[in-house]
């Protein structure tokens, strides 16, 4: 049986190939945090040509069950991770500096968590201290969550990264 954050991945796979043709699956993990399942490739990027990679990261709390943000891996080179991803790294992601990122952190969105499960009221009470969270209009029905999911992952993705890097509808004139 499929997890919630499998299915999703089968979703957003399905929603790429008709609306953002440029992203592709990656054939092999880079490393433990852009595993093969979860991660995409975007491309080079036409204005800074660098490689693009995104990955989707599930929390790993028992109590934090569905939970998934974006990670985006910038490189010279295809496949390449940066081993050094804290060292000044908004004024990197800024200009497409090689580095591994927290996409919602590194767009200065603050931390940013989409919830495919209701998230668990004994801790969603708490102090939001690690972000905010994007919920669906209902969680009755998982097809409505998913698909309400990753239209609003495809927005987050089409205004924070693919106009910055010039992808798709956003390739500068002429690329």
């Amino acid at each position: 049986m499929a997890s919630a954050f499998e299915k999703f991945n089968r979703e957003f796979w399905k929603l790429m190939k008709i609306d953002y043709p440029f992203v592709a699956r990656i054939d092999k993990a880079f490393c433990a945090s852009i595993p093969k399942a979860s991660s995409y490739y975007i491309g080079i990027s036409p204005i800074y040509r660098k490689h693009v990679t995104i990955s989707f990261q599930h929390s790993s709390k028992a109590w934090e069950i569905g939970e998934l943000t974006i990670n985006v891996n910038i490189g010279a080179e295809y496949g390449s991770v940066a081993a050094d991803n804290f060292n000044r790294w908004r004024e990197r992601f800024k200009t497409f500096g090689d580095g591994f990122y927290r996409l919602a952190a590194a767009a200065e969105v603050g931390d940013k968590w989409w919830c495919l499960c209701p998230r668990n009221p004994s801790y969603s009470s708490r102090d939001n201290s690690r972000g905010n969270y994007w919920e669906p209009s209902s969680y009755d029905s998982e097809d409505v969550v998913l698909q309400e999911c990753v239209v609003a992952v495809a927005a987050f993705l089409d205004e924070h990264l693919f106009k910055k890097g010039g992808f798709g509808r956003h390739a500068p004139q002429g690329a």
